[in-house]
């Protein structure tokens, strides 16, 4: 097969090796077309650090065919529909279940990772707290519980809940973390939207740690976390930080998935 690769940061271009070491091309006349994840980090431009310029996302629009496939990550819904408008298909590589679990490995590592270059005592026996206990939650609080740290999930859903309750894992309710938060020396979130409010802020330890693993427009206002003078560090795309070879082997396995499963 042939393939054309925009924009991206080094996973796309460990990508590029594996699909070539794997028998592929790459040609800029490919008409299967990959997407970096994400997609864009300011709604205009492709995410493409790697590129001297700036690579505008109307740009791979106007471009587009039919007969086109796009494969991206955490794709704008109107750039997905301006790319159908053109006749050509696409498809978000983030959303499926398969690459959310493959992806929660080197990300929950990372966060580790993260967590003890960043503080100054053991995890073991650390009260933490991880808001959101989906794929990345899960993983994240296995470690964390097999290194002795004091963990405690929030769920909204009682299935989530009772997993937690299954792996022996403490679990709150989210709509309840206002009520326990004082007690966290580390706070990973993976719930991309607001669940610390400016008062939720204010009761955390003032020693506390907060790590964010979601996308925007994150679990907090960076600004309140600033302003209560709570430590903080925005972890985004960990997975290319810290395991780019993983990573990009996971976006490989989940497009062979796609196309093996949607074209052949």
């Amino acid at each position: 097969m042939q393939f054309k690769i925009i924009g991206g940061d080094k996973r796309f271009e460990i990508l590029k090796k594996l699909l070539i070491s794997g028998g592929h091309a790459i040609s800029p006349d490919a008409h299967i077309i990959i997407l970096p994840l994400p997609l864009t980090r300011d709604g205009k431009n492709l995410n493409a650090p790697l590129e001297r310029g700036k690579i505008a996302l109307s740009e791979i629009v106007e471009t587009a065919d039919e007969g086109d496939i796009f494969l991206g990550g955490l794709i704008p819904p109107d750039f997905a529909s301006k790319i159908k408008a053109a006749g050509a298909l696409i498809f978000d590589y983030n959303e499926r279940d398969s690459f959310a679990e493959l992806n929660a490995i080197p990300t929950a590592e990372g966060a580790i990772s993260i967590a003890i270059e960043n503080t100054d005592f053991a995890l073991f026996d650390a009260e933490c707290l991880i808001s959101g206990y989906g794929k990345i939650g899960k993983v994240l609080a296995n470690y964390l519980k097999a290194m002795g740290a004091k963990v405690t999930v929030s769920a909204r859903k009682s299935t989530d809940l009772n997993y937690a309750e299954k792996c022996g894992v403490n679990h709150i309710l989210t709509s309840e973390i206002a009520d326990h938060i004082d007690k966290f020396s580390i706070v990973f979130n993976t719930i991309p939207h607001r669940i610390y409010d400016d008062d939720t802020v204010k009761m955390m330890k003032k020693d506390a740690l907060y790590i964010e693993l979601a996308s925007a427009p994150y679990g907090v206002d960076f600004d309140s976390l600033s302003s209560a003078k709570i430590r903080y560090i925005n972890a985004p795309s960990l997975p290319a930080k810290v395991a780019p070879v993983t990573a990009a082997r996971n976006i490989l396995n989940t497009i062979n998935e796609i196309i093996r499963e949607e074209f052949l």
